[in-house]
């Protein structure tokens, strides 16, 4: 975490994310999947560490194998980006609610749910 100042001078908490290399990997369609999607891939890995099922979905869009892939659901099918497409990131929206999801855990909850009589 850390922060910046907007033009009034008012002081806004901000996380910076660094990441490479993000491509789209897949998109899911309505009429295909249920609901609309774009799948993202990030960094790089191996193909030699990656399982034969990724190595073919990485291999049918046409992207070197990935690191991490998430998936985020998009409103219609205007928000669907082609797939191949390299992003880069450079601001989210501060307005709106971003949701994001971490691999880490925490070890002050884990301290505080195993004392006896919590």
């Amino acid at each position: 975490m850390t922060a910046i100042w907007d033009a009034k001078g008012n002081r806004l908490p901000v996380t910076i994310l660094q990441v490479s290399r993000a491509q789209v990997v897949s998109v899911k369609t309505l009429p295909k999947h249920g609901y609309w999607a774009v799948q993202i891939g990030i960094g790089l890995r191996q193909p030699r560490n990656v399982t034969k099922a990724m190595l073919g979905h990485f291999a049918a869009a046409g992207v070197a194998p990935k690191a991490k892939v998430g998936e985020f659901r998009v409103r219609d099918e205007s928000g669907l980006l082609p797939v191949g497409k390299y992003l880069r990131f450079l601001m989210l929206n501060m307005l709106e609610e971003q949701k994001l999801s971490s691999h880490t855990f925490s070890r002050d909850i884990l301290s505080i749910s195993a004392e006896p009589g919590a």
